[in-house]
């Protein structure tokens, strides 16, 4: 019988606390771990002193979180941008014609 892993996002802080899943199987959780820890930048650690190592699972999970975080706060920055771009374009009184 198949068994089933589940990937999971949460946030909690106070003001917020939820956490959101997916369940996958458990070979497909072992296939997406193999890939983050072979076949992506996340594969590898540069340690303080400049040599690489191979990461471990965990590393390379962390690691691909982080990338996801910083996607998503860069993609918020832009978001913001956009918004205050159309506020202060929206605020700009027209010139009338005199």
């Amino acid at each position: 019988m198949a068994t089933n892993a589940t990937l999971s996002f949460g946030v909690s802080g106070p003001t917020m606390d939820f956490t959101t899943s997916v369940v996958v199987s458990e070979a497909n959780a072992g296939r997406i771990l193999n890939y983050l820890t072979n076949g992506t930048s996340y594969s590898t650690v540069t340690e303080a002193d400049g040599t690489e190592r191979q990461a471990t699972t965990e590393e390379a999970a962390q690691a691909f979180a982080l990338g996801i975080l910083q996607g998503l706060l860069d993609q918020t920055v832009n978001y913001e941008k956009t918004e205050a771009a159309k506020a202060a374009a929206e605020a700009v009184a027209p010139i009338a014609p005199e």
